[in-house]
């Protein structure tokens, strides 16, 4: 079992570590959406009527904070990606 394969590295260790604080505040931020949804549509609460456009509002949110790390900070660098695997892996069927 000495050889290269299956050695954990920093930098593996490092992205496993980041991909798992992604998904946790990605769930935290869910839930927070979901309580803030409940509270604006509860009729006790707020009582919002119009439900698709809470829907518009989040959604337009959601867009605007995954496009400005991409397209205005840079942050993340693009990924370049053909048509045919677009249409293939992203694009539902």
């Amino acid at each position: 079992m000495g050889g290269k394969c299956g050695a954990l590295t920093k930098g593996i260790i490092k992205k496993i570590i980041l991909s798992y604080t992604n998904v946790a505040i990605w769930i935290v931020l869910s839930l927070n959406v979901i309580v803030f949804n409940k509270y604006i549509l509860d009729k006790k609460l707020y009582d919002w009527p119009f439900p698709i456009s809470l829907t518009v509002i989040h959604m337009t949110f959601c867009s605007t904070v995954a496009f400005l790390p991409f397209r205005v900070f840079k942050v993340v660098e693009p990924v370049q990606m053909t048509r045919a695997f677009y249409l293939s892996s992203v694009v539902p069927t």
